[in-house]
């Protein structure tokens, strides 16, 4: 089977929770013998940054990757983005010729937002007769009210471009509720939650055993009020401990950045806060691995109802206590006091004393680190839920008039 992965707002293969799930998707389908091309329609890196994606195309752990654009670098001007958006469009168009042998059996599209996006996907699903999967994230449902283009897009999806795909792929139950009611309760959706590489996080270094006490936190900080509750917490946590760091691992907007490092500042005196960067996904686990307790607090919202953060994946598979605000579905696979410690949503000071809790009881806190690996191994490792998309895909594909491959 070959399967041909389309990304229109991410890099890769450097980059946040979206390109981590990416890569998930093309390293387990590559264990499963699928062959898989990441294909990204418009650059990845912001105007005037240093970028994390250099290469147009090239080689990723067995995985083939292309920028259709001829860019990851994104341009100050506006008429140079639209050309570079114009030869990404005309670049995927071509791929209709490619010949039978290359041809994809399945296309997947993350994040169908775009209207021409998904009209492309489907045209090249019509060429290659390939079954058409896209994954709908939360992002189309934020801030409809304020943002009147999104609330088009959206409301062009439900309506017309929905009907292009032969099934969808949602994170949380929320989505597919929501898509269920929007599209049909027909259409073929399945689930397939946050998947990390469990194996890839797995780590040796044992936790509280330097003389410092390490709490870490991974995130795109694009959401300023979430990088704010970390030093908040982290603040109010550590007040009277001595030896303490805060790891902040990711990158944000400039205005984002500087806010949080005034911040910072203030929360100095009683611990070090460290601001690491974007972290390469080759040195994550290590990064991540050493730290004694991570954290992750979130507000109550539709993107966190609708969504599921990656990187809980990533922070459990590690090993390490992990502390998180009990936000949509994440409730539904931990379990206080067992496998994490779970806050309700918008209290920062108890978040902060589960945290202070951890820090303290280093004995308990290791053994709900291990169990919150087990769980994730149940739950939320890549291999089973590859499968899972696999058997999504073929199911369709019996549907379909043509050639069917089995996976």
């Amino acid at each position: 089977m070959k399967v041909w992965i389309f990304a229109w707002c991410l890099g890769f293969p450097k980059g946040m929770a979206g390109t981590s799930r990416v890569a998930n998707y093309a390293r387990g389908l590559l264990e499963r013998n699928v062959e898989v091309e990441v294909y990204c329609l418009r650059p990845s890196e912001a105007p005037g940054t240093a970028p994390a994606n250099l290469n147009v195309s090239g080689e990723w752990e067995g995985v083939r990757f292309r920028y259709l654009c001829g860019t990851t670098q994104s341009s100050f001007s506006r008429m140079q983005r639209y050309m570079t958006a114009l030869k990404g469009i005309m670049a995927a168009r071509s791929l209709a010729g490619v010949s039978n042998f290359e041809c994809p059996d399945a296309i997947l599209l993350y994040k169908h937002d775009t209207v021409l996006y998904s009209l492309l996907a489907y045209y090249l699903s019509k060429c290659h007769n390939a079954v058409l999967v896209g994954e709908t994230t939360e992002e189309i449902y934020i801030d409809l009210k304020n943002q009147v283009l999104k609330k088009v897009a959206q409301m062009s999806f439900v309506k017309g471009t929905a009907r292009c795909y032969d099934g969808m792929v949602v994170i949380s139950e929320w989505l597919r509720r929501r898509l269920a009611r929007e599209i049909g309760d027909q259409f073929p959706i399945t689930k397939i939650p946050i998947i990390v590489d469990t194996e890839r996080f797995a780590t040796e270094t044992m936790p509280f055993a330097g003389a410092l006490r390490t709490v870490g936190y991974c995130g795109n900080f694009r959401r300023l009020e979430e990088g704010m509750a970390v030093l908040n917490v982290f603040e109010r946590a550590t007040r009277g401990l001595p030896n303490c760091r805060l790891k902040l691992m990711g990158v944000g907007p400039p205005q984002n950045m500087e806010a949080l490092k005034t911040r910072a500042q203030e929360v100095k005196p009683g611990g070090e806060v460290c601001f690491v960067g974007l972290v390469p996904p080759e040195e994550l686990p290590k990064a991540l691995g050493t730290c004694d307790v991570l954290i992750l607090p979130r507000a109550d919202g539709v993107f966190s109802r609708a969504g599921m953060p990656n990187k809980l994946g990533e922070y459990l598979a590690t090993g390490r206590p992990t502390v998180v605000s009990s936000t949509g579905e994440i409730g539904c696979y931990l379990r206080d006091g067992h496998d994490a410690y779970l806050v309700p949503p918008g209290h920062e000071d108890v978040f902060a004393d589960r945290l202070r809790y951890a820090l303290t009881h280093p004995a308990e806190a290791s053994v709900i680190g291990r169990m919150g690996c087990e769980t994730c191994k149940r739950w939320f490792d890549v291999k089973p839920n590859i499968m899972k998309l696999l058997e999504f895909i073929n199911a369709i594909r019996k549907t379909k008039p043509g050639k069917f491959v089995e996976g």
